[in-house]
């Protein structure tokens, strides 16, 4: 829904810093790793429609998104290692194209203009969306 929300012209100016409490900071970032946990998904999938519909900047929003997955990924991988479950070639592999993925990603980001980048994230964010619903469609049919 927000990714649709944010396809639509924009009245409002984006801001470059979330003006909100740290409680309401505190409540998304908590709602947000329960969430994600609880479906599978990445915390930004959660995150960023969030951000967006705060009319924080785009840039920003995945930018906060991104960085915020360190500390999970920490806390992922040594609860793996604790449960003697890590696949380190796995693990590699996915280090490395996640690592040339989001270098990419924040070049292309910077290049292109921020309501062309909108449009690409609010995008990327309906198609998710779709894909969801199919699966789960699909899944309740059969």
């Amino acid at each position: 829904m927000s990714g649709l929300n944010s396809l639509r012209p924009q009245i409002h100016t984006e801001i470059d810093r979330a003006r909100s409490s740290h409680g309401v900071l505190f409540l998304i970032g908590a709602a947000t790793g329960f969430l994600s946990s609880l479906t599978g998904t990445g915390g930004p999938l959660l995150l960023v429609p969030i951000l967006l519909s705060m009319r924080l900047g785009v840039l920003a929003s995945v930018g906060l998104s991104q960085i915020f997955q360190l500390p999970v990924a920490i806390a992922a991988t040594v609860g793996n290692i604790l449960y003697g479950k890590l696949d380190l070639a796995l693990s590699l592999i996915l280090a490395v194209s996640l690592s040339g993925g989001s270098w990419f990603g924040a070049k292309l980001a910077h290049a292109v203009p921020r309501a062309t980048l909108r449009g690409i994230v609010s995008s990327a964010l309906v198609i998710i969306g779709l894909f969801i619903l199919a699966n789960v469609g699909w899944h309740l049919i059969g």
